[in-house]
Protein backbone atom coordinates (compact mmCIF):
# COMPACT_ATOMS: atom_id res chain seq x y z
CA UNK A 1 0.00 0.00 0.00
CA UNK A 2 1.42 3.41 -0.92
CA UNK A 3 -0.61 5.50 1.52
CA UNK A 4 -2.26 5.50 4.92
CA UNK A 5 -5.35 3.70 3.73
CA UNK A 6 -7.79 2.29 6.23
CA UNK A 7 -11.35 1.07 6.35
CA UNK A 8 -13.49 3.32 8.54
CA UNK A 9 -16.93 1.74 8.77
CA UNK A 10 -19.04 -1.02 7.30
CA UNK A 11 -21.84 0.21 5.07
CA UNK A 12 -24.45 -1.91 6.79
CA UNK A 13 -24.71 -3.19 10.33
CA UNK A 14 -27.46 -5.50 11.45
CA UNK A 15 -29.03 -8.88 10.78
CA UNK A 16 -28.59 -10.47 7.36
CA UNK A 17 -32.35 -10.59 6.84
CA UNK A 18 -34.01 -7.93 9.03
CA UNK A 19 -37.80 -8.22 9.31
CA UNK A 20 -38.34 -4.89 7.56
CA UNK A 21 -35.43 -4.59 5.08
CA UNK A 22 -36.32 -1.28 3.36
CA UNK A 23 -36.26 0.55 6.68
CA UNK A 24 -33.64 -1.38 8.64
CA UNK A 25 -31.00 -1.83 5.93
CA UNK A 26 -30.24 1.83 5.56
CA UNK A 27 -26.73 3.14 5.36
CA UNK A 28 -25.41 3.83 8.86
CA UNK A 29 -22.69 6.41 9.26
CA UNK A 30 -20.35 7.16 12.15
CA UNK A 31 -18.00 10.02 12.91
CA UNK A 32 -14.32 9.20 12.68
CA UNK A 33 -11.09 10.95 13.55
CA UNK A 34 -9.19 11.48 10.32
CA UNK A 35 -5.39 11.28 10.45
CA UNK A 36 -5.03 13.17 7.19
CA UNK A 37 -6.22 16.63 6.18
CA UNK A 38 -9.58 16.95 4.53
CA UNK A 39 -9.07 17.21 0.78
CA UNK A 40 -6.28 14.64 0.78
CA UNK A 41 -8.66 11.73 1.22
CA UNK A 42 -11.46 10.15 -0.76
CA UNK A 43 -14.30 8.03 0.56
CA UNK A 44 -15.81 5.26 -1.52
CA UNK A 45 -18.70 2.88 -1.05
CA UNK A 46 -17.10 -0.35 -2.25
CA UNK A 47 -19.48 -2.70 -4.04
CA UNK A 48 -18.90 -6.18 -5.40
CA UNK A 49 -19.65 -6.98 -9.03
CA UNK A 50 -18.79 -10.65 -9.22
CA UNK A 51 -15.19 -10.78 -7.97
CA UNK A 52 -14.53 -7.16 -8.94
CA UNK A 53 -14.48 -4.35 -6.38
CA UNK A 54 -16.12 -1.18 -7.70
CA UNK A 55 -16.13 2.06 -5.71
CA UNK A 56 -18.72 4.83 -5.89
CA UNK A 57 -17.88 8.24 -4.43
CA UNK A 58 -19.61 8.53 -1.08
CA UNK A 59 -21.01 11.98 -1.86
CA UNK A 60 -23.14 10.39 -4.58
CA UNK A 61 -24.61 7.69 -2.33
CA UNK A 62 -27.84 8.37 -0.43
CA UNK A 63 -28.45 4.99 1.17
CA UNK A 64 -28.19 1.24 0.77
CA UNK A 65 -31.15 -1.11 1.12
CA UNK A 66 -31.78 -4.79 0.79
CA UNK A 67 -33.52 -5.88 -2.40
CA UNK A 68 -37.26 -5.41 -2.35
CA UNK A 69 -39.99 -5.72 -4.94
CA UNK A 70 -39.01 -4.26 -8.33
CA UNK A 71 -41.81 -3.66 -10.81
CA UNK A 72 -41.06 -3.70 -14.56
CA UNK A 73 -42.14 -0.60 -16.49
CA UNK A 74 -43.07 -0.68 -20.18
CA UNK A 75 -40.53 0.77 -22.63
CA UNK A 76 -37.79 0.94 -20.01
CA UNK A 77 -34.22 1.48 -21.26
CA UNK A 78 -31.96 -1.56 -21.55
CA UNK A 79 -30.71 -2.86 -18.18
CA UNK A 80 -33.36 -0.86 -16.32
CA UNK A 81 -35.05 -3.45 -14.12
CA UNK A 82 -38.04 -1.29 -13.27
CA UNK A 83 -39.07 0.77 -10.26
CA UNK A 84 -39.24 0.24 -6.54
CA UNK A 85 -41.04 2.17 -3.82
CA UNK A 86 -38.79 3.57 -1.10
CA UNK A 87 -40.88 5.22 1.63
CA UNK A 88 -43.36 6.56 -0.91
CA UNK A 89 -40.78 7.65 -3.49
CA UNK A 90 -40.77 5.78 -6.80
CA UNK A 91 -37.16 5.01 -7.70
CA UNK A 92 -35.91 3.45 -10.97
CA UNK A 93 -33.51 0.53 -10.50
CA UNK A 94 -30.75 -0.45 -12.94
CA UNK A 95 -28.53 -3.54 -12.91
CA UNK A 96 -25.00 -2.18 -12.42
CA UNK A 97 -23.43 -5.50 -13.34
CA UNK A 98 -25.27 -5.59 -16.68
CA UNK A 99 -24.49 -1.91 -17.30
CA UNK A 100 -20.80 -2.80 -17.06
CA UNK A 101 -21.21 -5.49 -19.71
CA UNK A 102 -21.40 -8.55 -17.48
CA UNK A 103 -24.25 -11.10 -17.38
CA UNK A 104 -27.26 -9.89 -15.35
CA UNK A 105 -27.07 -10.13 -11.58
CA UNK A 106 -28.42 -13.17 -9.78
CA UNK A 107 -30.21 -12.32 -6.54
CA UNK A 108 -28.66 -13.62 -3.31
CA UNK A 109 -28.88 -12.72 0.37
CA UNK A 110 -25.98 -10.31 -0.21
CA UNK A 111 -27.55 -8.42 -3.13
CA UNK A 112 -28.19 -4.76 -2.38
CA UNK A 113 -29.65 -1.67 -4.01
CA UNK A 114 -27.38 1.38 -3.76
CA UNK A 115 -29.37 4.60 -4.09
CA UNK A 116 -27.24 7.21 -5.88
CA UNK A 117 -27.59 10.68 -7.34
CA UNK A 118 -28.18 10.67 -11.08
CA UNK A 119 -28.63 13.82 -13.12
CA UNK A 120 -31.37 15.77 -11.34
CA UNK A 121 -32.75 12.81 -9.42
CA UNK A 122 -31.91 9.45 -7.91
CA UNK A 123 -31.55 5.92 -9.22
CA UNK A 124 -31.03 2.56 -7.53
CA UNK A 125 -28.11 0.38 -8.63
CA UNK A 126 -28.43 -3.36 -8.09
CA UNK A 127 -25.08 -4.78 -6.93
CA UNK A 128 -23.96 -8.25 -5.89
CA UNK A 129 -22.92 -6.99 -2.46
CA UNK A 130 -21.65 -3.96 -0.56
CA UNK A 131 -18.28 -4.68 1.00
CA UNK A 132 -17.45 -1.54 2.96
CA UNK A 133 -17.15 2.21 3.09
CA UNK A 134 -13.47 3.03 2.87
CA UNK A 135 -11.42 6.19 3.35
CA UNK A 136 -8.23 6.36 1.29
CA UNK A 137 -5.51 8.92 0.86
CA UNK A 138 -5.44 10.31 -2.65
CA UNK A 139 -1.93 9.01 -3.36
CA UNK A 140 -3.14 5.40 -3.59
CA UNK A 141 -5.22 6.28 -6.66
CA UNK A 142 -3.83 5.95 -10.16
CA UNK A 143 -5.27 7.89 -13.07
CA UNK A 144 -6.13 5.50 -15.92
CA UNK A 145 -6.03 8.11 -18.69
CA UNK A 146 -3.54 7.17 -21.37
CA UNK A 147 -2.85 3.79 -19.80
CA UNK A 148 -3.64 0.29 -21.03
CA UNK A 149 -6.44 0.17 -18.47
CA UNK A 150 -8.06 3.41 -19.64
CA UNK A 151 -11.84 3.29 -19.59
CA UNK A 152 -14.51 5.95 -19.89
CA UNK A 153 -16.22 4.28 -16.93
CA UNK A 154 -13.33 4.79 -14.50
CA UNK A 155 -12.29 7.88 -12.57
CA UNK A 156 -9.22 6.12 -11.22
CA UNK A 157 -7.94 2.88 -9.71
CA UNK A 158 -6.84 2.31 -6.11
CA UNK A 159 -4.26 -0.39 -5.37
CA UNK A 160 -4.30 -1.71 -1.81
CA UNK A 161 -1.84 -4.53 -1.26
CA UNK A 162 -3.52 -7.45 -3.07
CA UNK A 163 -6.76 -5.57 -3.75
CA UNK A 164 -7.73 -3.43 -6.72
CA UNK A 165 -10.66 -1.02 -6.37
CA UNK A 166 -12.11 0.54 -9.52
CA UNK A 167 -13.44 4.03 -8.78
CA UNK A 168 -16.40 4.31 -11.15
CA UNK A 169 -17.85 7.30 -12.91
CA UNK A 170 -21.29 5.94 -12.09
CA UNK A 171 -23.21 8.40 -14.24
CA UNK A 172 -21.25 7.39 -17.34
CA UNK A 173 -21.78 3.73 -16.51
CA UNK A 174 -25.52 4.32 -16.23
CA UNK A 175 -25.71 6.40 -19.42
CA UNK A 176 -23.90 3.77 -21.45
CA UNK A 177 -25.53 0.80 -19.75
CA UNK A 178 -29.05 2.02 -20.36
CA UNK A 179 -28.19 2.33 -24.06
CA UNK A 180 -30.46 5.30 -24.51
CA UNK A 181 -30.13 8.94 -25.47
CA UNK A 182 -29.99 11.21 -22.44
CA UNK A 183 -33.26 12.80 -23.53
CA UNK A 184 -34.93 9.38 -23.33
CA UNK A 185 -33.50 8.66 -19.90
CA UNK A 186 -34.43 12.14 -18.68
CA UNK A 187 -37.99 11.68 -19.95
CA UNK A 188 -38.19 8.31 -18.20
CA UNK A 189 -37.09 9.80 -14.88
CA UNK A 190 -39.28 12.86 -15.35
CA UNK A 191 -42.32 10.68 -16.00
CA UNK A 192 -41.75 8.95 -12.67
CA UNK A 193 -41.59 12.33 -10.93
CA UNK A 194 -44.67 13.77 -12.60
CA UNK A 195 -46.86 10.71 -12.16
CA UNK A 196 -45.90 9.46 -8.69
CA UNK A 197 -49.30 8.05 -7.79
CA UNK A 198 -49.61 5.95 -10.95
CA UNK A 199 -46.02 4.72 -10.81
CA UNK A 200 -46.33 4.12 -7.10
CA UNK A 201 -49.39 1.98 -7.64
CA UNK A 202 -47.49 -0.02 -10.26
CA UNK A 203 -44.60 -0.49 -7.86
CA UNK A 204 -46.99 -1.68 -5.18
CA UNK A 205 -49.19 -3.93 -7.29
CA UNK A 206 -47.21 -4.86 -10.41
CA UNK A 207 -45.38 -8.03 -11.36
CA UNK A 208 -42.66 -8.80 -8.87
CA UNK A 209 -39.02 -9.17 -9.93
CA UNK A 210 -37.61 -9.32 -6.45
CA UNK A 211 -39.07 -9.63 -2.99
Amino acid sequence: CRGAARTVVLAYRGPTNPPNPPHQARLLWEEHDMSTQEGNVRQLVVTKIGDILCGIEIDAVHEIIQVQKITPVAKSPRNMLGVTNIRGAVIPVADLKACLGFPPSQLTDDTRIVLVSYREGKIGLLVDAVAEVITLTTDVFQDTKGSAGESKFLRSVARLDDRLILALDHERVIDDGLDAEMSDVASYLEALDTEPEEAGAQAADGAELAA
